[in-house]
C-alpha cells in the first residue's frame, strides 16, 4: 500500500513528529504532506494538496520487527483531494 501512496503522492514528505517507545513497542506520530498527482484507487491525479496525520506503531523482538499497525486520517485526504464532500451542517 506505501508504494501505491508513493505513486499517488508526488513530493511525498513523512515528517515524524515525536516518537514513543516501550519495551519492544514503538510508536511514530507522524504527518503527511505531498500533493495527489498519480493515480491512486482508480481514481485519476487531482494535482490537490494533501496534509493529514497518522500513527503507526511497530513490534520489534530479537532485533526484528514482528508486528505492525498503522491508523492515518485518510477522511482528511479524501476531503482534500475532493473524493469526499465536507459534511452539509443543517
Amino acid at each position: 500500500m506505501f508504494h501505491m501512496f508513493r505513486e499517488a503522492l508526488g513530493d511525498l514528505e513523512i515528517i515524524v513528529e515525536r516518537t514513543l517507545v516501550d519495551g519492544e513497542y514503538c510508536t511514530a506520530h507522524c504527518r503527511v504532506k505531498g500533493r495527489h498527482v498519480g493515480k491512486a484507487f482508480g481514481e485519476d491525479a487531482t494535482s490537490f494538496p494533501v496534509d493529514f496525520y497518522g500513527m503507526t506503531i511497530i513490534r520489534v523482538q530479537d532485533g526484528k520487527l514482528t508486528e505492525g499497525w498503522n491508523c492515518f486520517d485518510f477522511l482528511t485526504m479524501y476531503q482534500q483531494i475532493g473524493w469526499v464532500r465536507n459534511p452539509v451542517k443543517p
